[in-house]
Parts: structure tokens; sequence; C-alpha cells
């Protein structure tokens, strides 16, 4: 039985938006004598609200006891929201195992959009945790695609095409990757949530970078707004970090996907192959405002809320052009002429402390050194 209050707060957080979540929330509680049912149902949104917020892992799953609704769907739904909190701390059979319950009750609603959607993540669960080969991921990622198509379902057709993208790409298949999530981007810039869309732009960029085209996968990146969310941040960072060559501290990312974490994990041991010579790292210790060489050298003192401090915290994330920065630090100014000698005045003051730590490769400002906060 469709929850129709629900289901208009669930697509809202979809669309990057928690009016229509919050406003669900505050009528929930307004009821005197709350049913198990309510109550259950008001846990679920708070509990994808804080999952949207990045912190999935801290959430207690117990705390949702799916099996005891009278309502199927909302068993189907506490089942679901357990698997990605599953998911989130890393126990992904279990995962697997709760996306597959809620399939289970999904299908007997009819809801087979999420049928579907908890069959898929089912599988993400399996891949990432190692159960799969590539090819076992392509075959039944054609079986997902071949259900989507067959009940007209668009979002779910671009997450399969997008999983047998990274399948391929796991299998060093740049170019077949890139064409299948070429078609997912199609998809999900219409059919699917904000966020998916924006990691599909991410992995495109990726793809076009292990096909040796750079411009490209500039272009793709270029294509995401400043703000993106909580679970976009980490897979934006390695991309820039990739492009720049300069490894990342993963302690500025609290929404780690353990697809992303490995992809980057990757990286830095095939560039760790690679190159002889390492690179260079700084430390910024933030109560004291100091900037350390790893030999102990005080190099210079920097604040963080300054704008020197803000704009190295942000090249510590990775490459940014010219026009992103200034967005970034002076939202609010139209004058373009006026941003372009700021941003050039405040570059020397950072280069005057950093030295040629800070480079311009002609399109890109980037730092040439790893910077970890401490």
């Amino acid at each position: 039985m469709k929850n129709k209050k629900y289901d208009v707060a669930l697509e809202g957080l979809f669309k990057a938006s928690t009016k229509e979540a919050l406003q669900h929330i505050r009528s929930l509680r307004e009821q005197e004598a709350p049913q198990f049912d309510q109550i259950l149902e008001h846990k679920l949104i708070t509990f994808r609200l804080a999952i949207k917020a990045g912190s999935g892992k801290y959430l207690d799953e117990s705390e949702l006891p799916a099996d005891d609704a009278k309502s199927r769907f909302l068993c189907a739904e506490g089942w679901f929201v357990k698997g990605v909190i599953f998911s989130y701390k890393e126990k992904l059979l279990d995962a697997s195992h709760a996306f597959l319950r809620a399939a289970e009750f999904y299908l007997d609603e009819g809801r087979f959009d999420k049928h579907l959607l908890s069959r898929f993540n089912s599988l993400i669960a399996l891949a990432n945790a190692g159960q799969l080969t590539p090819q076992d991921e392509i075959n039944l990622c054609g079986e997902i695609l071949r259900d989507a198509c067959e009940k007209k379902i668009p979002s779910i057709q671009a997450m399969a095409l997008r999983q047998r993208s990274y399948a391929y790409f796991a299998s060093d298949r740049f170019l077949a990757s890139l064409q299948e999530v070429k078609e997912a981007l199609t998809l999900f810039e219409i059919h699917g949530p904000v966020s998916d869309f924006h990691l599909s732009l991410i992995h495109a960029s990726d793809c076009a970078f292990e096909s040796k085209d750079l411009h490209l996968a500039r272009v793709y990146l270029d294509y995401l707004p400043h703000q993106v969310d909580a679970r976009v941040e980490f897979p934006r960072a390695y991309m820039q970090a990739k492009l720049g060559g300069i490894p990342l501290d993963e302690s500025l990312f609290p929404d780690l996907n353990s697809h992303w974490k490995a992809r980057y994990s990757h990286w830095i041991k095939k560039t760790q192959t690679q190159n002889t010579t390492a690179i260079k790292k700084y430390f910024w210790e933030i109560k004291t405002h100091r900037i350390i060489s790893e030999n102990k050298q005080i190099l210079a003192k920097i604040k963080p809320n300054s704008l020197e401090g803000q704009l190295l915290k942000i090249l510590a994330k990775g490459p940014l052009g010219k026009d992103l920065i200034c967005e970034i630090l002076w939202p609010d100014s139209y004058h373009n002429l006026n941003l372009d000698e700021r941003f050039f005045r405040l570059k020397s003051r950072l280069q005057q402390k950093i030295g040629s730590s800070l480079v311009f490769d002609g399109e890109v400002y980037m730092l040439s050194i790893a910077v970890e906060l401490c």
C-alpha cells in the first residue's frame, strides 16, 4: 500500500531537498498517540536525513525493527535503510542480505522500482565485498537492466548501466566503460537523484583520464557545481587529486564510500609503483597555525579561517580553476575584474608562504605537495 506523504518526502530527498521530509517529520510529531508504524516512519525519515548528511556509519540499525510493522511497505523500507547503514559500516554481506529482504517485501507490494533498486544494491554490496568477478557483475547488471527496461524504470536502467561501466573499468576496458556511463548520464540527468548524476560525471572523468584524454576528464568534472551531496565530495576530490597527481588527506572526508575508497587506494598504489620520488608532505597544525615540513622545519603560519587558509584548504582537496575558486571564496561578488584582482593578490600572498608548492598548469591551480591537517 502506498504512503503518499512518505513518498513525497523521499522524492524530495532524491532531488536534494529536505523541505518535504522535515514537513512530514513535523506532522508525525504532532500525533498525540502515534502507532508503531508512525514511529517507524519517523525514524526512517530521520535516518535517511542523517545518511544524506554523511552520518550513515554512526546510525544504529537495531533501532529499525523492520519485521514488526503492520505495513509490508514499511517492512521493506526498514530493511532497505538497514542495508544502507550496513553498507556504510562496510558490513557488506549483511547489507546484501538486508537489501534482498527489502526486495521481497517491495515485490509483494508491487513496488517494482524499489524491488529492482534493492536487488541492485544487493549486487553492489556483493561486488564491493569481492564476492563477484567483473564478468559476474556485468551479467547481473544485464539482468537488472533487462527487467528495468521491461518495467520502464529509467532510473534503475541508469544505475545498471553505470555499474556495468564500473565493471568494465575494473577490467581495464576504459573505452567500453566510458560508452556505458555516457548512456547512464543521459538517463540520470532526467530521472535519477542529483548525486547519482554527479557520481556518473566523476566516473566518466576517470574513464577519460585512463583513456589518456585529460582535457575530456576535466570537462566532465567542470559540470559539477561547487555544492554537492556529502557522498560526492570524496569521489570528486579523488578525481581532482588524480588529475593533479597529489594524494589526499582522507581525514578531510567523513563520508568515504567503499567503492571510491578502493579506487583511490588502487590509484595511490599504482602511483607509488610508478614514481620513485616520494611526494613531499606538509603538516598544517590547526591550533598553532604552523605549516611544518617533513623534516620539522616551520615554513609559515596560516590561520585556517583566513583567505590564505581557505585557499589552501580548497586546493588541498584537489586542483581547481580560478573561476570556481573565486565563486567559493567570494560568492556575493558580481564584478569579474575585481574578483581577478583579489584572486591574484591572494595567490601571491599564499605563494609567499608556501613558495613554488602552488602551481598553475594552464587550466587549473594545484598544490605540488600533500597537505595533512593535524
